[in-house]
């Protein structure tokens, strides 16, 4: 997610209060940690039917891709352990806003969590050291806003150490990492622009049908599929011949509803989302969603193929309306500027223009 970085001379020192983070770490509202608009990496709790534990892109020497999470089993006494994620691009930020999920038993004891945000290269851009994170929970959320040495746009990736505790319980202390969200500044320019995603009903499936543009270094589009809209896996992928229109059918026929999406691959590894779309009683509709959150300057709206009467507004919790748009006929995806917004939660609604509505809450920064 190849750039020119700046690197900075030194790390402040970090002062770690049990149960707080370090000063360059603040908490992040955790109705964005819980946002599937910004999930990244999620793992079953149960295997898709033909499908596989995958690690998607983590890296890990003690931790091992199971259905639920990145697992660590027979963690030792004052030992550490290191869990990498894959590089993600970020655009020209001095932050990052990330969350997920750590889930442990009882004989595990974590003394510190350490946050490392590195370039590709390696260049530490920031760090958040986290004191007994969780406290005596065994499943908590970690949500937090990390400070960054400034740097151009380009690829990062984050390292995940956990320091043990000097009382485990006799080698059976197991630690699992799970729903790892991205929020702000993470949603930069992608590889290729989605103008629209459908599904229909085919004589061998479901098949899928995405239009495209400014195509640029694309290698491939990988088709995912999910039953509740969160967690997705992979079914197939297509390679990028330079095209505008590109279809994949998918031949696992199901009575039941299922959501689809296409991510595309870069060539430097930067990948991007199309929209969400929802095939259910051998139709399609696009489940609507808004990025980023918090908003700062413009806010981004993937929702229905626009028709002629199709509206999306902008209201504050208490109904006032704040912004007011007509989508472009026949896009999936309209932006809307929130420069001269007040901050707070409001209510983003799309109405169809055919007597279909709905709604998303987002922050304004």
């Amino acid at each position: 997610m190849r750039r020119i970085f700046t690197s900075f001379a030194a790390l402040a020192c970090f002062i770690a209060i049990s149960g707080q983070a370090s000063a360059q770490c603040t908490d992040l509202n955790p109705q964005i940690c819980n946002d599937p608009n910004y999930m990244v990496a999620s793992f079953p709790m149960t295997p898709p039917p033909g499908g596989e534990t995958n690690a998607q892109g983590f890296t890990s020497a003690s931790f091992a891709a199971e259905f639920g999470g990145m697992r660590l089993v027979g963690a030792d006494a004052l030992a550490t352990y290191t869990l990498r994620s894959p590089n993600y691009y970020a655009s020209s930020t001095t932050n990052v806003q990330i969350g997920f999920k750590i889930s442990k038993n009882a004989a595990a004891d974590i003394a510190t969590l350490t946050i490392n945000v590195y370039t590709a290269g390696g260049v530490l851009l920031g760090s958040c050291v986290i004191s007994d994170p969780g406290g005596n929970a065994n499943s908590f959320d970690i949500c937090k806003v990390i400070g960054l040495s400034p740097f151009v746009s380009g690829l990062i990736y984050y390292e995940f150490v956990f320091t043990m505790d000097g009382n485990l319980g006799g080698g059976s202390a197991t630690i699992q990492f799970d729903d790892f969200v991205i929020a702000g500044d993470f949603q930069a320019p992608l590889p290729v622009t989605f103008v629209s995603l459908v599904a229909e009903k085919a004589t061998s499936g479901v098949e899928l049908t995405w239009v495209v543009a400014d195509e640029d270094n694309v290698a491939s589009y990988d088709i995912e599929r999910s039953t509740d809209g969160i967690n997705f896996t992979k079914v197939g992928s297509v390679q990028s011949q330079k095209l505008t229109t590109y279809s994949y059918i998918d031949s696992r026929i199901s009575t039941a509803p299922a959501f689809y999406r296409v991510k595309s691959v870069d060539i430097d590894g930067k990948y991007g989302y199309s929209s969400i779309v929802k095939f259910a009683g051998n139709k399609s509709s696009v489940v609507i969603r808004a990025f980023p959150s918090p908003a700062v300057n413009e806010l981004f709206v993937q929702h229905d193929v626009a028709v002629l009467n199709a509206k999306i507004t902008v209201t504050t919790l208490d109904g006032k309306v704040v912004r007011t748009i007509n989508p472009t006929r026949g896009t999936q995806q309209t932006t809307i500027s929130m420069a001269s917004v007040a901050p707070g939660m409001y209510i983003v609604r799309f109405d169809n223009g055919l007597g279909s509505v709905e709604t998303i809450k987002i922050v304004k920064q």
